[in-house]
């Protein structure tokens, strides 16, 4: 809604009845970024009134109109005359504010770092990784935001082709979001774009890299003595995240109801672990039912923690978390990612063809193991903590049949591995 109106199609005129005649206005119609069609009234400065309703005659250079076609012809004159007026505005606007590139992306953490802003770590985090290497690489070159181009953005690709492609279309993105932002601030007069050829992709799991429910328990079984067995499993029989499933605390189980409820996460960027007592959207806080079966597992670890505790006495370090070493502490996120990886590899060299596990490999599967027993969109939505795009007001999830569905899904391990 803050496109300057210079840039929208000819505005549509239409009279608006009063007493005195009608007053006319102008509608202006325009798209934002996300193809949504808005529409703003504007009065304009004249009026159309009837010749029969003029007690007396108006002088020439303040005349009104007097037939609809002399009205519609004045607006636009006046609309026209508005639009070069806005036009040059922004052109000396423009002229007077044209920072470096490098700067504009720090003054963007900058507002995100502000306490006003309400910024949560870990968004802040994940949007300071991806713009650093914006800020490193234009630092040295020195470009004026309004001197961007499509080159600067293919050079900036292309000097950074050496990372992940999922990465890259990360990047971006984030360029393309900064520069839109300084469009909305009427920084630049457009926003420079990629032929939809030459724009990055995003690496999406195929069905190979997913796992089937015969290949996790060949996992499972693999890992009987190792220390991420428990994190295998609760991923396996949930579909949590993997930041949700480390910061789960014994608190967030209830054994009696048979439900785990997610409300908080623990995240790791370079060697800095936090607890957030948040999660990542509204629809990520959830409770999902579980089996009896595995509730029994989760009282059994619980169990063998407290013995741990005893035998360990004062070397033992407390805390509430289900996902632990044996001496107490916390296993950081990237170790967990680190320690699938090495597991599945090892496996691979017995079993050719076994897919590189990672925490998000477990969770897709468990979705897709939702999708093949026939569970709707909202309720697989509701499970994984999604939001559902699609109609949202009309679609709601069933909790007896979430219960059912997860008690399918923890059933079918049960019988191929020993909780």
């Amino acid at each position: 809604m803050r496109r300057a109106a210079y840039e929208l199609s000819r505005a549509t005129v239409n009279p608006v009845k009063s007493k005195t005649g009608y007053t006319w206005y102008a509608f202006y119609r325009y798209y934002d970024d996300e193809n949504k069609e808005y529409q703003i009234k504007r009065a304009l400065p004249l009026k159309f009134v009837p010749n029969h309703k003029l007690k007396t005659r108006p002088k020439k250079d303040d005349a009104l109109p007097s037939n609809l076609r002399e009205a519609e012809t004045l607006a636009a004159q006046k609309y026209d005359a508005a639009v070069k007026d806005l036009s040059k505005k922004r052109e000396r606007k423009l002229e007077k504010t044209n920072p470096y590139f490098d700067d504009f992306c720090k003054e963007y953490l900058e507002r995100l770092a502000d306490p006003k802003a309400h910024t949560r770590i870990n968004t802040y985090n994940a949007y300071k990784s991806i713009t650093q290497p914006l800020i490193v690489y234009f630092s040295k070159h020195r470009v004026k935001i309004r001197e961007i181009n499509k080159n600067h953005i293919r050079e900036y690709l292309n000097s950074e082709k050496t990372n992940e492609k999922k990465n890259l279309a990360k990047k971006y993105t984030q360029f393309i979001k900064l520069l839109r932002i300084a469009y909305d601030l009427e920084l630049i007069n457009t926003v420079p774009k990629l032929p939809k050829s030459e724009i990055p992709k995003y690496h999406h799991l195929k069905r190979k890299d997913i796992l089937s429910v015969e290949q996790y328990h060949t996992l499972v079984n693999s890992a009987k003595d190792h220390h991420l067995r428990p994190y295998i499993l609760i991923a396996g029989n949930i579909g949590a995240r993997r930041e949700e499933i480390m910061g789960l605390c014994w608190d967030d189980i209830n054994f009696k109801n048979r439900t785990i409820t997610i409300r908080q996460v623990v995240t790791q960027w370079g060697a800095k672990v936090s607890h957030e007592n948040n999660v990542k959207s509204d629809a990520s806080e959830r409770s999902i039912p579980v089996s009896k079966e595995f509730i029994n597992f989760l009282l059994r670890l619980k169990e063998q923690q407290t013995n741990d505790q005893q035998e360990l006495g004062r070397a033992y370090l407390k805390s509430d978390y289900v996902i632990r070493e044996r001496d107490g502490s916390l296993i950081k996120p990237a170790n967990v990612t680190a320690g699938l990886t090495y597991l599945s590899s090892s496996i691979a060299k017995k079993n050719p063809g076994f897919p590189k596990v990672t925490p998000y490999v477990i969770r897709h599967s468990f979705n897709a193991w939702l999708e093949t027993n026939g569970v709707s969109v909202s309720d697989r939505a509701y499970i994984m903590g999604h939001k559902v795009s699609t109609q949202p007001v009309y679609m709601h999830h069933n909790p007896g049949a979430i219960r059912n569905h997860v008690e399918h899904i923890n059933s079918c391990h049960i019988d191929k591995i020993k909780l």
